[in-house]
């Protein structure tokens, strides 16, 4: 736990990584200190060597979900992203990273790791920044957010009702504004148990980028 201090450090926020936004350090180091032998190692591994271990950015993700989500099993960004958006529509900030921004952010870490793990080097051979999540704009050094498009210019508007009985209700929103519920409202649209659900719509068994708004939704969260 001892050597694997300075990649927490730098991966949970220090001056030249940054951090994840309403997560501080307390609620970091409580999870840090129940966290795996694996991911351990994979803290201690950040900055030895030029490159990453792909294990080891596995594990950094399972820190970042248990760190939204203490008590969920989930182990992709991507799902709990999702997941957490859904439920309570949070803003960008409080979303967890997608996992090109996380990948930035990891490699952020480990080039900071690398200038600490070798701090008795008078000279330090070291890799140019750009690349582990930096990148030089006119001649200033500059984080990497993400390597993927701005989300599709489109605005969806969301419709979300709060029913919670079996059957739909008069101030259904969804029911009002003449559309069929989806995941993020309240009554679960499941067709088996809710009537304002098309059952083509809720099929989570494959796509359908014309009429499902919560899957278009969540692969632009995502």
């Amino acid at each position: 736990m001892v050597a694997a201090l300075p990649g927490f450090h730098a991966f949970t926020g220090c001056d030249t990584t940054g951090r994840f936004s309403g997560k501080g350090k307390n609620l970091s180091w409580k999870l840090f200190q129940k966290v795996s032998k694996a991911v351990l190692w994979a803290f201690t591994n950040l900055g030895q060597g030029p490159q990453l271990q792909s294990e080891d950015v596995i594990l950094f993700e399972e820190f970042v979900c248990h760190l939204y989500q203490p008590k969920s099993k989930e182990t992709s960004v991507s799902e709990v992203r999702w997941n957490v958006f859904k439920h309570v529509q949070a803003e960008a900030e409080k979303l967890p990273p997608t996992p090109a921004t996380l990948r930035q952010h990891i490699l952020r870490a480990h080039y900071q790791c690398m200038i600490w793990c070798n701090d008795i080097v008078p000279v330090a051979e070291l890799p140019e920044p750009a690349g582990y999540g930096w990148s030089f704009a006119d001649g200033i050094l500059t984080p990497v957010i993400t390597t993927l498009k701005p989300a599709p210019e489109a605005t969806v508007e969301l419709v979300r009702c709060k029913c919670t009985a079996g059957r739909r209700r008069g101030q259904c929103y969804c029911f009002v504004a003449g559309m069929v519920c989806t995941q993020m409202c309240k009554c679960d649209a499941h067709p088996e148990t809710y009537d304002n659900v098309d059952p083509a719509v809720h099929d989570s068994g494959e796509d359908n980028d014309d009429t499902d708004t919560s899957h278009t939704l969540q692969r632009v969260l995502t």
